[in-house]
């Protein structure tokens, strides 16, 4: 979806850079981990979406709470946008974490995501495909 920047004024609530609250849903951005051959771990930030308000409103009270409450936030969401080099990225349930103080994708229902968060890529393409 496609909208101008004043279409955007008059459906989004709240902005930052890790939240949006809008007339479509309330979004995170969570980190997506990704195993490179290189023994390295690519790290893409993909937004989330909450599945109920209430959800939202239980994240938005433990990160502003901190402490515990955020280091032991857990959450189940779906994937808000595409991601190269996986731009059929299923709009799936998966399971957040918070992890070190980061919101984390940690696992999936589905078996193309479980597959994007468990198996080793090419290094090379993972950052051909970010590059472009």
């Amino acid at each position: 979806m496609d909208l101008t920047e004043q279409e955007l004024a008059t459906v989004i609530q709240f902005r930052s850079d890790s939240v949006i609250v809008s007339d479509f849903g309330n979004f995170m951005r969570v980190l997506l981990p990704v195993n490179l051959d290189n023994g390295r771990v690519g790290r893409l930030w993909i937004w989330v979406i909450f599945l109920s308000v209430d959800e939202a409103r239980r994240a938005s009270a433990a990160g502003r709470s901190g402490g515990d409450d955020w280091a032991n936030l857990v959450f189940e969401a779906v994937p808000a946008n595409s991601v190269e080099p996986w731009p059929d990225m299923p709009r799936a349930l998966v399971t957040v974490a918070v992890q070190e103080q980061i919101p984390v994708i940690v696992s999936s229902v589905s078996t193309t995501m479980q597959d994007v968060l468990t198996r080793t890529w090419s290094h090379t393409e993972f950052l051909s495909s970010r590059a472009s």
